[in-house]
């Protein structure tokens, strides 16, 4: 009998073990204080925002006139839009801000079940004879 609790007791043991070391790694997996923020403070998304930035979208794309695509965008426009319109977005309180030639996209990720670790996108496009790369 008690070979058999021993037994049954193994796999419990390794999952409270496995589950309090998931636990102690992710106390401290959060953005450091330091890490880039929005320059002008939070941005506060708003609908007007988003949709003035599906309207600058739709004036470059279905213009036949136009042969070229250009796309002004400022950082509330689109934190607004990330922020209202993707819904199904992973992602609460989404900034997105535009500096020093990256783009950056930071908010608390909440597709894991309990961990909800802020996170940092930084993406620089390379840009050649005024076009991305």
């Amino acid at each position: 009998m008690e070979v058999a609790n021993a037994k049954a007791s193994g796999p419990i043991r390794w999952l409270v073990l496995l589950a309090t070391l998931c636990s102690l790694l992710s106390c401290g997996a959060n953005l450091a204080a330091g890490s880039p923020t929005p320059p002008h403070g939070t941005i506060k998304p708003s609908s007007v925002a988003a949709d003035e930035f599906e309207k600058n979208v739709r004036n470059q794309l279905f213009d036949p006139t136009k042969t070229a695509f250009r796309l002004v965008v400022s950082d509330e426009q689109i934190t607004s839009y990330v922020a209202l319109r993707y819904r199904n977005l992973s992602l609460d309180n989404p900034q997105v801000w535009f500096s020093g030639g990256r783009t950056y996209l930071r908010g608390t990720y909440t597709g894991l079940c309990l961990f909800h670790p802020d996170v940092l996108i930084v993406a620089e496009p390379v840009v050649q004879n005024m076009k991305i790369l």
